[in-house]
């Protein structure tokens, strides 16, 4: 997990008597919207901490380009330096059993598909998980709100948007309102969940997960 050139610019260093938040993002399979889930939650991580937040990506992934690092770019910090770390993990059933115990601040995102299915096999995840509990993070979930799914109305979701969906850097100014507030929202349990474990600066709380992204 090279933290890339974009870092190599600025060391900002940590923030004192701050331990890291970790947030591990990972999907049930591959084309579930694993990486645009952990860009879009950094960017606005970001937006709200400039120079705090590090990335972590998995062999072959597209984080950094998702979430729009540049060379140069002071909105980022070196991960091993950053008080809050988004990590994308991929796609594998088993990925969350890898993360040690006891990583401070540490919070599990499982991504998964809108349907049935896909709530069956982020149960699973959450069941097999040996860190703190995953929280989940469904995508597309508007189809099933559209029909009604017994079960998924009232999960967390990320809605179908082109301005996400669109390959290369995520476009925030084009993204609709919708998208827009389910990221805050997912932004804001992170925070919350990080709290808990005692791993979040207080004035990003305080952000409530707002951030110049959106």
């Amino acid at each position: 997990m090279n933290p890339g050139a974009p870092y190599a610019a600025q060391r900002p260093g940590r923030t004192p008597g701050v331990p890291p938040v970790h947030l591990a993002v990972t999907g049930v399979a591959g084309g579930v919207g694993t990486t645009t889930v952990a860009a879009a939650v950094a960017r606005v991580l970001a937006a709200a901490m400039p120079g705090q937040v590090g990335l972590l990506d998995h062999d072959g992934g597209t984080l950094f380009v998702r979430a729009g690092v540049t060379e140069r770019d002071r909105q980022w910090a070196p991960p091993d330096l950053a008080p809050v770390r988004v990590q994308c993990l991929g796609s594998a059933n088993n990925v969350l059993q890898r993360i040690p115990l006891g990583v401070p601040g540490l919070v599990p995102l499982v991504v998964a598909p809108w349907h049935e299915d896909g709530l069956r096999l982020a149960a699973g995840v959450v069941q097999r998980a040996t860190t703190v509990e995953p929280m989940v993070l469904l995508d597309d979930v508007t189809r099933a709100r559209d029909r009604q799914e017994p079960g998924i109305r009232d999960r967390p979701g990320l809605p179908y948007d082109r301005a996400l969906a669109a390959p290369g850097p995520l476009r925030d100014a084009g993204a609709g309102r919708a998208a827009q507030q389910a990221v805050q929202q997912a932004v804001s349990e992170v925070l919350r969940r990080a709290t808990a474990t005692g791993g979040v600066p207080q004035h990003a709380v305080a952000q409530d997960g707002r951030g110049a992204a959106w």
